[in-house]
C-alpha cells in the first residue's frame, strides 16, 4: 500500500517548527556565553591564584625584610653596645635614641631608660656640668648643615673615670638612602688609652734596648781580656810559643772573635730592626776589604783543611765610593756561613764588576762552597730571623740564625740585592750585588797581598793615663801601649784621674772607660773640660759600650775619640798615632 503525505504543511505546523529553530539558536548562543564566562571565570581563578601567591610573596618578603631589619638592629645595637668607644645616636629631633654602654659607664648611669629623648644639651647638662660645650654644638650645627663627618680633641672629665682623659670626637650626620638627614652621632675616642698603650711600648722597646745594652757591656768587657791576652801571648816580643800551645793559642783566639761576631750580629740585627743602622759613602780600598777576608779566614781555613780562593778580575777599580765596613760584614758573614757547613774541598770567592754606567758600577760577588747545601723547603727560609735550615742544625752548627737575615737587610741598605742557589750534597751560591760609585782615584792594577802587622813605636812622648776599673783590662791595655814604647798610669776611677791630672804629671793622652765606680767616664770628661789646662787634651772613650747614640754620648761629653772593646792591638795603636800626632811633637 503507498502512502502518500501532504504536499502542503499546514500554517500553525510550520509557525511551531520556526518555534523550535528560534529556540534551538537560542540555547546554541547562551551555550557559547556559558563557555566564553567559564574561560573568564578560568581566568579570573588563575589571576586570583596569582594574586595570592604575589601577596604571599611580598608578605614573605617583608617579613624577611623585617627580620634582617630587626638582625641588623640588634647587631647594630650589640656594636654599639660592645665598642670601647663612647657611642650616642640622636634622632632628627636630636633627641637620644641610643647610649653604648660605654657611655653609660663613663656617666655613672645605670639604665638607659634615665636618659632616653634627651637632647645632646641636656646630657652635657645633666651628666658633664664641667664640660664646655660650646665649641661641640658649634661643631655640631656645622655638620647638620654640611653633612659632613667633623671632629674635635677635647679633654673631658667623665665621672665614672678617675682622669680627665683626652677625646677626639667624631660627629657624624647620618643619612638615609636618598642621602637625607635622619640624625647624628656623636663618638668619643679615648686617646689616653694609646697614649698609654704607646708609652707602655716604649717602655717595652726601652727595657730591651736597656737589655742589650748591659749584655753588650758585660759580654764585651771579659771579651777584651781574653782577646787582649790572647794577642799579648802571641806578640813577637815575647819568646815564641811552641807548636802546640800557639795552635791552641790561635783556636782559642779564633772562638773568642767568633762569639764577638755573634754579638755584633745580634746589635746589628736591633739596629736595622729599629731602621737606626746607616750605610755610609767614603772613599776606600777593595784590595783592604779582600785582604780583610784572607786574614780574618786564614787560621780557620788551614784547622779545617779548606781552601779560600777569591778570583779577582785584571781590570777592577781599586779605589772606590760606598761603605768598606758593611761590604766586609756581608762578605764575612757568608763566607763564614760556608765554612760552617763546609768538610771538605773550599769555598770561591768571584768578584764580578759590571759595565760603569754615570761615574757607577755594579759590582756581583759570588761565593761558592762544596759543602752539604740546601732543599728548597730549607732555601724558602735562610733568610728568616733567628731560623735555622734545620732543628738538628743548630745542635751540630750552631749559629743565631740571624747572620744571612743581616746580610740581607745590608745588601738592601747599599742598594743591592742577593740571592741563593743550593743541591743537597753538592753545595751552596750565594751572590750578591752592590752598586759603588767610582773614586776619582781609579787605580785597575788590584794585587792581593798580605802585609805584615805594622806598629808605631814611639819615643819623648809624656805619660798616657789610662782610667779603667777592670785590672783585666787594665793589664791588657797597659802591655799593648807598652809595646808602643809608651810609658802608662792608671786610675781606677774618674775621680782617681781627675786627683792625678790635677797633679804634677803632665799627659800627653786619656784612654777613659765610661762605666766605673764612684765616677764614672762621662762625669769625669766634662769635668776635664772645665779645666783651661786641659782643653785641648785628647781624651778617648775606650768602652763597652757599643749601642746607638754611645759615641754620641762620648763626643757631646767632650770626647775626641770612642773606641770599643774589645780592643784590636793596630785600631789602638793608630788611635793614638792619629790624636798624639796632632797634639804634640814627637818621635816615631
Amino acid at each position: 500500500m503507498i502512502l502518500q503525505f501532504p504536499t502542503k504543511i499546514p500554517y500553525h505546523s510550520r509557525q511551531a517548527m520556526i518555534n523550535i529553530d528560534s529556540q534551538n539558536s537560542e540555547i546554541v548562543k547562551l551555550q557559547q556565553e556559558i563557555r566564553v564566562l567559564k574561560r573568564k571565570i578560568r581566568a579570573l581563578d588563575s589571576q586570583v591564584q596569582h594574586n595570592k601567591a604575589t601577596l604571599a610573596a611580598k608578605s614573605a618578603v617583608n617579613n624577611l625584610a623585617e627580620a634582617q631589619k630587626e638582625k641588623a638592629e640588634r647587631n647594630i645595637s650589640l656594636l654599639l653596645d660592645n665598642s670601647p668607644d663612647i657611642i650616642l645616636l640622636f634622632d632628627s629631633d636630636e633627641r637620644l635614641s641610643h647610649a653604648s654602654r660605654a657611655f653609660l659607664k663613663a656617666c655613672n648611669i645605670e639604665h638607659i631608660g634615665l636618659i632616653n629623648a634627651h637632647t645632646y644639651g641636656q646630657i652635657f647638662d645633666d651628666f658633664l656640668p664641667f664640660f664646655d660645650k660650646k665649641e661641640l654644638h658649634t661643631l655640631i650645627l656645622q655638620s647638620i648643615k654640611s653633612n659632613k663627618i667633623l671632629q674635635l680633641n677635647k679633654i673631658i672629665p667623665f665621672p665614672g673615670h678617675p682622669q680627665k682623659n683626652l677625646y677626639i670626637i667624631y660627629i657624624i650626620p647620618m643619612l638615609n638612602c636618598n642621602g637625607l638627614q635622619q640624625g647624628l652621632m656623636l663618638l668619643f675616642h679615648d686617646l689616653s688609652e694609646m697614649a698609654r698603650a704607646r708609652d707602655k711600648a716604649e717602655k717595652a722597646n726601652n727595657a730591651k734596648r736597656e737589655f742589650l745594652a748591659n749584655m753588650s757591656h758585660e759580654i764585651r768587657t771579659p771579651m777584651n781580656a781574653i782577646l787582649g791576652m790572647l794577642q799579648l801571648i802571641q806578640s813577637p816580643e815575647l819568646p815564641p810559643l811552641p807548636t802546640i800551645q800557639a795552635d791552641y793559642a790561635q783556636k782559642a783566639e779564633l772562638s773568642a772573635r767568633t762569639l764577638l761576631r755573634i754579638l755584633n750580629d745580634i746589635l746589628d740585627f736591633s739596629k736595622i730592626e729599629a731602621g737606626q743602622l746607616d750605610v755610609e759613602t767614603i772613599e776606600f780600598s777593595l784590595d783592604n776589604v779582600i785582604k780583610q777576608i784572607k786574614d780574618t779566614f786564614e787560621l780557620e781555613m788551614k784547622s779545617k783543611n779548606l781552601t779560600l780562593t777569591i778570583n779577582v778580575p785584571n781590570f777592577l777599580p781599586k779605589t772606590l765610593m760606598g761603605d768598606p765596613l758593611r761590604l766586609a760584614q756581608i762578605l764575612l758573614n757568608l763566607i763564614n756561613n760556608s765554612i760552617k757547613f763546609t768538610e771538605k774541598g773550599g769555598i770561591t770567592l768571584n768578584i764580578e764588576p759590571q759595565v760603569p754606567n754615570k761615574g757607577q758600577i755594579e759590582i756581583i760577588f759570588r761565593i761558592t762552597d762544596t759543602g752539604i747545601g740546601m732543599t728548597e723547603k730549607q732555601l724558602s727560609r735562610i733568610f728568616i730571623p733567628f731560623n735555622q735550615t734545620d732543628s738538628s742544625i743548630t745542635r751540630r752548627f750552631g749559629g743565631t740564625g740571624l747572620g744571612l737575615t743581616i746580610c740581607q737587610m745590608l745588601v738592601r741598605l747599599m742598594g743591592g740585592d742577593i740571592k741563593c742557589h743550593s743541591k743537597p750534597g753538592v753545595g751552596t751560591t750565594f751572590i750578591f750585588s752592590v752598586n759603588f760609585q767610582l773614586s776619582q782615584n781609579d787605580d785597575c792594577s788590584l794585587q792581593i797581598s798580605k802585609q805584615p802587622l805594622i806598629i808605631h813605636k814611639f819615643k819623648d812622648v809624656n805619660p798616657i793615663l789610662l782610667v779603667e776599673d777592670n785590672e783585666l783590662n787594665q793589664l791588657v791595655a797597659t802591655r799593648f801601649l807598652e809595646r808602643f814604647g809608651l810609658t802608662v798610669e792608671v786610675a781606677g776611677n774618674g775621680l782617681e784621674a781627675l786627683r792625678m791630672l790635677d797633679g804634677p804629671t803632665q799627659y800627653s793622652l786619656v784612654l777613659m772607660d765610661l762605666q766605673m765606680p764612684m765616677m764614672d767616664g762621662i762625669t769625669a770628661t766634662r769635668e776635664i773640660r772645665k779645666r783651661e789646662r786641659y782643653n785641648s787634651l785628647p781624651v778617648i772613650a775606650m768602652t763597652a759600650h757599643a749601642m746607638i747614640g754611645d759615641r754620641e754620648k762620648s763626643l757631646k761629653a767632650g770626647m775626641n775619640d770612642h773606641l770599643v772593646k774589645p780592643i784590636d792591638v793596630k785600631n789602638l795603636n793608630d788611635i793614638v798615632l792619629k790624636w798624639i800626632r796632632n797634639n804634640d811633637d814627637f818621635s816615631i
